[in-house]
């Protein structure tokens, strides 16, 4: 069988050591050893920067450290360091199934696609305890559309759940928002998609997404107006004309994300003054003003929740998030 070379990045930053031992293990324990661990150092503590120091003789390992720089510069940084002919990427905090390079590398080979994509599950710091999904795609080959069509509802959003040719990563840099604290794998993600041609989806478990719940505590609110990611998204999709049927649900999907936001901020910014001017800075974003020109039909209760949003109504927003979240906690709209 022919053997394809990965490229996994993972991007460190401040965490447990314990959660960033497993990520790397499972790496190192794959049963399939044609690869190089791109590690990108963004800025972290002496603990971890210790931690990670046992792997610097590792010919296996390119690191590379920065100040913090955010994560798409810093995505940007192991991408240029990548030699492989397809990139992976694994979170500092997540886990590879030990099958997973070889079961995508058979994939690649057989059909020789551009992009393998793959379902994963969820866990807490139980490892023991794991939420299985349910497949977004039939398993096999995938038609591009249907593929921009979950990415449009924020499904395959994420540059963990596929692994991709190398050369569909070139240019990416030119087209996103370097900036950006949220979102950031949504811009990396639409760029990957619509330079690929063929995809192919496996329903098998090959990646382990943590679940933490002390995020949602001390989780940095004050970014959350943070939705402009969706920009970039509408520009690499919908500029050439050639997804308008698409547009409902990126809509419908940029309304939901806003609302979410600013359901956020409702819940979790005490201060008035503060809440008012970060849902006022939401309300003038560029995807803000981007959904709202699209003169096309909309869920009916995302077009009320967007409807008041946009009407600076925020005492009634503020109501209908304290509800909403006593009935179905803030995990989806």
């Amino acid at each position: 069988m022919n053997e394809t070379r990965f490229s996994v990045i993972i991007l460190i930053y401040n965490t447990k050591i314990e959660y960033i031992d497993l990520a790397i293990k499972s790496i190192l324990n794959q049963d399939y050893q044609n690869y190089e661990i791109v590690m990108i150092d963004d800025g972290s503590n002496e603990e971890v920067k210790q931690y990670i120091s046992q792997y610097e003789s590792d010919k296996r390992f390119l690191i590379h450290h920065q100040e913090n720089q955010g994560m798409v510069k810093s995505s940007m940084q192991g991408l240029k360091l990548a030699t492989g002919d397809y990139i992976v990427y694994v979170d500092f905090d997540d886990y590879l199934d030990p099958h997973t390079l070889s079961i995508v590398n058979s994939k690649i080979v057989e059909y020789g696609v551009d992009v393998v994509m793959f379902n994963h599950v969820r866990f807490t710091d139980d490892i023991n305890k794991i939420t299985e999904l349910e497949p977004r795609f039939k398993e096999g080959m995938v038609d591009k559309k249907e593929v921009l069509k979950q990415l449009c509802l924020l499904q395959t959003n994420t540059a963990w759940s596929r692994i991709g040719k190398r050369e569909l990563y070139i240019g990416m840099e030119d087209h996103l928002n370097l900036d950006l604290i949220n979102g950031e794998d949504v811009q990396q993600s639409t760029y990957v998609i619509m330079n690929a041609k063929t995809f192919y989806y496996t329903p098998e478990n090959l990646y382990y997404y943590r679940l933490i719940e002390e995020h949602r505590s001390y989780y940095d609110v004050k970014n959350m107006n943070d939705t402009n990611f969706m920009v970039p998204m509408y520009k690499m999709i919908f500029e050439k004309g050639e997804y308008e049927e698409l547009l409902p649900v990126f809509k419908t999907s940029a309304a939901n994300s806003i609302v979410y936001n600013a359901f956020r901020m409702c819940l979790w910014i005490k201060d008035r003054k503060e809440r008012i001017n970060l849902l006022n800075k939401l309300n003038e974003q560029e995807v803000t003003e981007l959904t709202a020109s699209i003169n096309k039909p909309m869920s009916p209760v995302s077009a009320v929740l967007f409807y008041i949003f946009r009407k600076k109504h925020y005492i009634l927003l503020q109501l209908l998030a304290k509800v909403y979240d006593l009935i179905y906690g803030m995990d989806m709209i």
